[in-house]
């Protein structure tokens, strides 16, 4: 409609009258294309850059860590153990999500899993097969980010650079000066993400045949999640132990406590049994004893009757 407008432009409100003087400037959505992607480009490669480096980087460490080499075969061993006799019992290794049964297979004991038994004899033993807790460090920014996402935003930059080349092409000769120097920036710029996209991608493989998975369903981010799940899941296990050994030990002496104070109380109470004056009998006091004892003083003629007085006598008054 503004286009198309051939009345006063005195009349027109401010915005109207801006959007006027706009489309009077040759190659304005390309100079505002160019202007935003200045804006937008540079930023969001900061910030993809540290990200595709983090899962780099945690890929790498599960698929070099020797102690987790050791505390997978360790529960291969505790699973064949488990199992033995059963079509399970003879395994030559489990599969990746599986590791989720540490955590899942409860015992008898409120709040015990499988895994805090893994922990208790690992640590007991003073296996190092934890030590893949340390080598892997803090996964919880890599297990939140989506190898598909980093993608996408990459694909998408991309794109726009590419579409702004296109535009400035047939852009007037001082609009594609302004922007020449950026773009070529920014392809490099973008060159090297895709790079490392390629890096993650290959990453991913190798990371499918360690594990021995299906490489067309294998996910890098699925990976990095187990792990972190598993890294969180035990250190809780080691917490609750040592929260129960503490509780044990706790008991422990408040038990041998009581036992002490009772036999304590117990050997007290001997003490005054033997020292004390011997306890009358209750049949002594009884009214047939006293009897028995007059009969007695009786025959032996030491009872003696005692003379009742004269009661006394009242003098009649004169």
């Amino acid at each position: 409609m503004i286009k198309e407008y051939q009345g006063d432009k005195a009349k027109l409100g401010d915005a109207e009258k801006f959007y006027v003087e706009l489309l009077q400037v040759e190659g304005y959505q390309v100079r505002l294309d160019g202007m935003i992607q200045m804006e937008e480009l540079y930023p969001a490669a900061d910030k993809l850059k540290p990200q595709i480096t983090s899962l780099l980087t945690t890929a790498d460490k599960i698929l070099t860590s020797e102690s987790l080499k050791e505390f997978f075969a360790y529960i291969l061993t505790l699973g064949n153990f488990i199992n033995m006799g059963s079509y399970a019992g003879d395994a030559i290794g489990f599969r990746l999500p599986t590791i989720s049964k540490l955590w899942e297979t409860r015992a008898n004991t409120p709040g015990v899993t499988l895994l805090h038994y893994v922990v208790e004899t690992v640590e007991e033993k003073e296996l190092e097969i934890l030590a893949f807790l340390d080598n892997l460090g803090d996964l919880s920014s890599p297990a939140r980010l989506s190898v598909e996402g980093l993608s996408g935003e990459i694909g998408t930059l991309n794109s726009d650079l590419t579409a702004l080349t296109k535009k400035l092409q047939d852009a007037p000769k001082d609009i594609q000066e302004r922007f020449s120097e950026f773009t070529k920036k920014a392809a490099g710029v973008m060159h090297d993400l895709q790079v490392s996209l390629q890096e993650l991608e290959r990453s991913r493989i190798k990371l499918a045949q360690y594990f021995c998975e299906d490489e067309s369903k294998f996910r890098l981010e699925e990976c990095v999640s187990i792990f972190h799940t598993l890294s969180c899941k035990v250190q809780t296990a080691r917490k609750d132990n040592e929260s129960r050994r503490k509780r044990e030990e706790r008991k422990k002496r408040m038990e041998e406590e009581r036992r002490r104070q009772a036999a304590e109380r117990e050997a007290t109470s001997g003490k005054k049994r033997g020292k004390g004056p011997p306890l009358p009998n209750p049949q002594e006091d009884s009214g047939g004893c006293v009897i028995d004892r007059l009969l007695a003083d009786i025959r032996k003629g030491d009872f003696k009757l005692r003379k009742k007085s004269p009661a006394p006598t009242m003098s009649a008054s004169n």
